[in-house]
């Protein structure tokens, strides 16, 4: 019985920890989106994709062009998926790759190493930065 309730002690100060580092990812993130309201103006259009699939991977072109609106960038920024721009300047550098398709065509996320290497020294420059 005893051997029963360390096991379940474990599995709950298990648990507990994932949802404490869980939770400090969201703080993370919402701290990102705050940077990017923030700081719009100063971000170029291939580095805010970046950033927004750093904080959201698995997004279609349509869902990240819709976050760039939501953001308030300006129509220019808009513009900048027209042509042949998300494709030459991150999936063809592997910073993005597509990661599936869903109903509403492909998705794409960054890749483990370079694209989130970009994504985190992006992070830090607009935090330094004024």
């Amino acid at each position: 019985m005893e051997k029963k309730i360390d096991n379940l002690e474990k599995r709950v100060s298990n648990l507990e920890k994932e949802k404490s580092s869980k939770s400090s990812n969201l703080t993370n993130l919402s701290g990102l989106q705050k940077l990017l309201v923030e700081k719009i103006s100063k971000i170029k259009p291939q580095d805010l994709v970046i950033l927004i699939l750093y904080s959201t991977p698995k997004q279609t072109k349509e869902q990240i062009q819709n976050k760039f609106q939501s953001l308030g960038t300006s129509k220019k920024m808009l513009n900048w998926f027209k042509g042949g721009n998300f494709k030459q300047r991150l999936i063809d550098t592997g910073l993005v790759f597509e990661d599936g398709k869903n109903d509403d065509g492909s998705t794409y996320s960054l890749t483990e190493g370079k694209g989130t290497q970009k994504a985190i020294s992006i992070i830090e420059k607009l935090k330094t930065t004024i």
